[in-house]
């Protein structure tokens, strides 16, 4: 979680495990969900450490209440959803799928807000700016795109890594974003100024 207090794992055994580690080993497990009818691939606590959200290959994006309650489902994709990551503020959830699309979903009705276009390969990295004015996504065609949050008009693209991306975060000055790629490579990258 955000602050500590609880630790979150999922698997390709479709489930979703919540653990107190300030427990000891045989009293950490808070919980264990059958989360998804797929294997999960995408987890992100919210930043009041009261929701988790989860995606996975069935296409589903769901938030879950903690201690943990039934899921509340947010718009998903047609195919496998990626990588998920929610707003500081908690109110939305940024989503990439392998349908070549990022959305952005409102967490309290849970419905499709704007899409992110531009992608030419499968979205496996997205990221909110700490500031919640930007979105950045990345995947199989190797470029880092930035988006306008609430307009979703294009900031710009950086070409960061010769093979696919895996992993986005922005540092918290919201003007550099690190990424990761399968080529074995990390790079910390000079972000954009809101200007679109």
């Amino acid at each position: 979680s955000v602050k500590g207090a609880l630790l979150a794992t999922s698997s390709a055994d479709q489930t979703l495990r919540i653990f107190n580690p300030a427990e000891a080993p045989e009293k950490a497990a808070v919980g264990v969900i059958e989360a998804h009818t797929q294997p999960i691939i995408g987890l992100a606590f919210h930043p009041n450490n009261t929701q988790v959200a989860t995606s996975g290959t069935d296409g589903a994006i769901k938030l879950w209440e903690l201690p943990v309650k039934a899921a509340r489902d947010i718009a998903g994709h047609a195919e496998a959803v990626n990588a998920i990551a929610l707003s500081s503020d908690g109110a939305r959830v940024v989503s990439g799928g392998t349908d070549k699309s990022a959305r952005h979903h409102l967490i309290q009705t849970g419905a499709q807000e704007r899409t992110f276009d531009g992608s030419t390969g499968p979205i496996t990295a997205v990221a909110y700016s700490p500031d919640n004015q930007q979105v950045a996504t990345a995947g199989a065609d190797k470029i880092i795109r930035i988006y306008n949050a609430t307009n979703s008009a294009s900031l710009g693209t950086i070409n960061a890594h010769a093979g696919p991306i895996t992993s986005l975060a922005y540092a918290a000055n919201n003007l550099q974003i690190a990424s990761t790629s399968a080529d074995g490579t990390s790079t910390l990258n000079a972000g954009t100024t809101m200007a679109a």
